[in-house]
Protein backbone atom coordinates (compact mmCIF):
# COMPACT_ATOMS: atom_id res chain seq x y z
CA UNK A 1 0.00 0.00 0.00
CA UNK A 2 1.25 3.73 -0.34
CA UNK A 3 2.20 5.43 2.75
CA UNK A 4 2.59 8.60 1.44
CA UNK A 5 0.16 11.21 1.77
CA UNK A 6 -2.17 12.03 -1.69
CA UNK A 7 -4.64 11.33 -3.61
CA UNK A 8 -3.53 7.48 -4.11
CA UNK A 9 -3.23 7.46 -0.29
CA UNK A 10 -7.19 8.78 -0.04
CA UNK A 11 -8.42 5.96 -2.45
CA UNK A 12 -6.98 3.41 -0.51
CA UNK A 13 -8.19 4.57 3.22
CA UNK A 14 -11.39 5.15 1.30
CA UNK A 15 -11.78 1.24 0.53
CA UNK A 16 -10.29 0.02 3.64
CA UNK A 17 -12.89 -1.43 6.47
CA UNK A 18 -13.28 0.57 9.65
CA UNK A 19 -10.79 -2.25 11.48
CA UNK A 20 -8.19 -2.01 8.37
CA UNK A 21 -7.78 1.92 8.60
CA UNK A 22 -8.18 1.54 12.43
CA UNK A 23 -4.36 -0.80 12.21
CA UNK A 24 -3.09 1.10 9.13
CA UNK A 25 -3.68 4.53 11.84
CA UNK A 26 -2.39 2.62 14.68
CA UNK A 27 0.73 0.81 12.18
CA UNK A 28 1.42 5.02 11.66
CA UNK A 29 1.14 5.95 15.06
CA UNK A 30 3.68 3.37 16.30
CA UNK A 31 6.19 3.95 13.35
CA UNK A 32 5.80 7.78 14.42
CA UNK A 33 6.55 7.15 18.14
CA UNK A 34 9.47 4.65 17.19
CA UNK A 35 11.02 7.76 14.78
CA UNK A 36 10.35 9.96 17.90
CA UNK A 37 12.14 7.75 20.47
CA UNK A 38 15.14 7.22 18.21
CA UNK A 39 15.55 11.36 17.52
CA UNK A 40 14.23 12.61 20.93
CA UNK A 41 16.09 9.72 22.91
CA UNK A 42 13.50 7.90 25.67
CA UNK A 43 13.02 10.86 28.37
CA UNK A 44 12.37 13.82 25.92
CA UNK A 45 9.70 11.26 23.84
CA UNK A 46 8.19 11.20 26.97
CA UNK A 47 8.34 14.73 27.79
CA UNK A 48 7.15 15.60 24.73
CA UNK A 49 4.09 13.22 25.32
CA UNK A 50 3.18 14.74 29.01
CA UNK A 51 3.24 18.45 27.15
CA UNK A 52 0.76 16.56 24.36
CA UNK A 53 -1.70 15.98 26.69
CA UNK A 54 -1.70 18.92 28.64
CA UNK A 55 -2.21 20.57 25.41
CA UNK A 56 -5.36 18.11 24.38
CA UNK A 57 -6.72 18.47 28.01
CA UNK A 58 -9.84 17.04 27.98
CA UNK A 59 -9.48 15.22 25.03
CA UNK A 60 -6.60 13.50 26.06
CA UNK A 61 -8.97 11.29 27.52
CA UNK A 62 -10.23 9.92 24.41
CA UNK A 63 -6.43 8.58 23.75
CA UNK A 64 -5.92 4.90 24.00
CA UNK A 65 -2.70 4.99 26.07
CA UNK A 66 -4.15 7.22 28.34
CA UNK A 67 -7.67 5.10 29.00
CA UNK A 68 -5.82 2.26 29.62
CA UNK A 69 -3.49 3.85 32.14
CA UNK A 70 -6.27 5.08 34.03
CA UNK A 71 -8.44 2.13 33.41
CA UNK A 72 -11.77 3.65 33.26
CA UNK A 73 -15.00 1.46 33.60
CA UNK A 74 -17.66 1.70 31.12
CA UNK A 75 -19.43 4.53 33.11
CA UNK A 76 -16.63 6.50 33.74
CA UNK A 77 -16.02 6.35 30.05
CA UNK A 78 -19.57 7.47 29.19
CA UNK A 79 -19.36 10.21 31.38
CA UNK A 80 -15.92 11.40 29.50
CA UNK A 81 -16.96 10.70 26.25
CA UNK A 82 -20.32 13.45 27.32
CA UNK A 83 -18.14 15.79 28.53
CA UNK A 84 -16.08 15.71 25.71
CA UNK A 85 -17.99 16.33 23.34
CA UNK A 86 -19.83 19.26 25.18
CA UNK A 87 -16.45 21.12 25.20
CA UNK A 88 -16.11 19.63 21.40
CA UNK A 89 -19.44 21.26 20.56
CA UNK A 90 -18.83 24.78 22.42
CA UNK A 91 -16.05 25.52 20.90
CA UNK A 92 -18.49 26.00 17.65
CA UNK A 93 -20.51 28.38 19.21
CA UNK A 94 -21.31 31.83 17.36
CA UNK A 95 -19.97 35.06 19.65
CA UNK A 96 -16.50 36.20 20.51
CA UNK A 97 -13.77 33.30 20.72
CA UNK A 98 -10.05 33.70 22.09
CA UNK A 99 -7.56 32.71 23.86
CA UNK A 100 -8.89 33.56 27.77
CA UNK A 101 -11.92 32.15 26.90
CA UNK A 102 -10.58 28.70 24.94
CA UNK A 103 -8.47 27.68 28.21
CA UNK A 104 -11.03 29.07 30.52
CA UNK A 105 -13.72 26.30 28.74
CA UNK A 106 -10.58 23.53 28.73
CA UNK A 107 -9.94 24.52 32.44
CA UNK A 108 -13.80 24.32 33.38
CA UNK A 109 -14.07 20.86 31.60
CA UNK A 110 -11.06 19.10 32.96
CA UNK A 111 -12.22 20.26 36.74
CA UNK A 112 -15.57 18.36 35.99
CA UNK A 113 -13.53 15.18 33.82
CA UNK A 114 -11.20 14.92 37.41
CA UNK A 115 -14.45 14.70 39.55
CA UNK A 116 -15.30 11.66 37.52
CA UNK A 117 -11.85 9.86 38.02
CA UNK A 118 -11.04 8.09 41.63
CA UNK A 119 -7.79 9.38 43.35
CA UNK A 120 -5.60 6.57 42.12
CA UNK A 121 -6.53 7.73 38.40
CA UNK A 122 -5.91 11.28 39.41
CA UNK A 123 -2.67 10.65 40.37
CA UNK A 124 -1.56 8.67 37.37
CA UNK A 125 -3.38 11.06 35.22
CA UNK A 126 -0.56 13.63 36.91
CA UNK A 127 1.89 11.60 36.14
CA UNK A 128 1.33 11.15 32.29
CA UNK A 129 0.83 14.57 32.26
CA UNK A 130 3.84 15.39 34.22
CA UNK A 131 4.65 18.89 35.15
CA UNK A 132 3.12 22.25 34.29
CA UNK A 133 4.50 23.46 30.32
CA UNK A 134 5.07 26.78 31.72
CA UNK A 135 6.48 27.57 27.84
CA UNK A 136 4.28 29.04 25.12
CA UNK A 137 3.29 26.71 21.81
CA UNK A 138 2.03 27.47 18.93
CA UNK A 139 -1.03 25.63 17.16
CA UNK A 140 -1.15 26.77 13.23
CA UNK A 141 -4.09 24.91 11.56
CA UNK A 142 -6.83 25.91 9.60
CA UNK A 143 -8.28 28.41 12.35
CA UNK A 144 -6.37 31.08 10.70
CA UNK A 145 -6.60 34.43 12.29
CA UNK A 146 -9.28 33.27 15.07
CA UNK A 147 -8.13 32.86 18.32
CA UNK A 148 -7.64 29.90 20.99
CA UNK A 149 -6.09 26.71 20.50
CA UNK A 150 -5.73 25.80 16.84
CA UNK A 151 -6.57 29.03 15.54
CA UNK A 152 -3.15 30.23 14.82
CA UNK A 153 -2.64 31.58 18.64
CA UNK A 154 0.01 30.88 21.15
CA UNK A 155 -1.00 28.53 23.62
CA UNK A 156 -0.16 27.80 27.07
CA UNK A 157 1.93 29.52 30.21
CA UNK A 158 -0.56 32.52 29.51
CA UNK A 159 -2.73 31.75 32.44
CA UNK A 160 -0.39 32.31 35.07
CA UNK A 161 1.09 29.16 34.99
CA UNK A 162 -2.30 27.35 36.22
CA UNK A 163 -2.72 24.30 33.94
CA UNK A 164 -5.33 21.92 34.39
CA UNK A 165 -4.95 18.00 35.65
CA UNK A 166 -2.06 18.40 37.94
CA UNK A 167 -3.68 17.59 41.18
CA UNK A 168 -3.72 20.89 42.04
CA UNK A 169 -8.09 21.15 41.94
Amino acid sequence: MNSSPGPKMTDDLRQMSVEERRTHFAARAAETDAALQRILGEERAGRLRQIYRQVRGPLAFGDPDVDGALGLDHGQKGRLRYLQSQYRNSRFMPGPWGAEQSERLKEETMAKILAVLTPAQKAKWSALVGAPFEGKIFIGGPGGRRGGPGGGEPFGGGMGGRHEGHGDH
